[in-house]
């Protein structure tokens, strides 16, 4: 079934890829803690979550916050999703996290 408003997705759902740029994440790769940095007034939630989507961390944001410092020493090396989401759960923004 073809969409027919330019630029639609048939599920109604973007892609991570699609987010705005409004997050960074460093440095990248890591192995002991990461600097997250996000511009977006809308944030409220820090999640990092493995490669299975298992949420393993998570941090309520306050309004003047705009940097997180993150340890990641103790997760097991491999691939990690960083995002910012909203009151409402909605991922605003996401970056892949490599843990070595």
């Amino acid at each position: 079934m073809d969409c027919l408003v330019s630029g639609c997705n048939p599920v109604g759902l973007k892609e991570l890829g699609d987010l705005p740029k409004h997050l960074i994440v460093y440095p990248n790769p890591s192995s002991e803690s990461v600097t997250v940095m996000y511009y977006n007034r809308n944030a409220n939630s820090l999640i990092i979550s493995d490669n299975m989507g298992k949420t393993i961390f998570t941090q309520v944001l306050r309004n003047y916050q705009n940097e997180l410092f993150v340890d990641i020493s103790n997760y097991s090396s491999g691939v990690y999703r960083v995002s910012i989401s909203n009151t409402y759960g909605e991922v605003l923004s996401s970056k892949k996290l490599v843990k070595y």
